[in-house]
């Protein structure tokens, strides 16, 4: 589990045991609830986390750029980093859809940052 969400975490801390029992316990609580559930009990399932801001299905990087912007309404200096690292995108793939975008263009995309001059 910690491969697949990139978690590196030494094995031999105590984080390391703290998540582990956390995890175990979780399963066991998973189980058990299948139990009742196979019995006929009502159960009810994790609920939904609901997505801070929607992103309409076609939206494009530029249309969800605007929306961040207008919701979290983030400091101007945070904007302009945004707003160019977005203008960068669109110029070296165009204004994607959001559904669109792979990880070959994030790829692509950095491989292009990094043979820009910083200054």
């Amino acid at each position: 589990m910690l491969g697949a969400f990139r978690v590196n975490l030494d094995r031999d801390s105590t984080a390391y045991r703290q998540l582990g029992m956390a995890v175990l316990r979780s399963y066991v609580q998973a189980l058990r609830a299948i139990e009742r559930r196979n019995r006929g009990d009502v159960i009810e399932g994790p609920r939904a986390i609901e997505p801070e801001h929607n992103v309409a299905l076609g939206s494009t990087l530029s249309a969800a750029l605007d929306g961040w912007k207008k919701a979290k309404q983030p400091r101007p200096t945070i904007a302009y980093e945004f707003d160019h690292a977005v203008r960068r995108f669109i110029e070296l793939h165009g204004d994607l859809r959001i559904q669109d975008i792979k990880r070959s263009h994030v790829r692509q995309f950095r491989e292009a940052l990094q043979t820009i001059p910083v200054r």
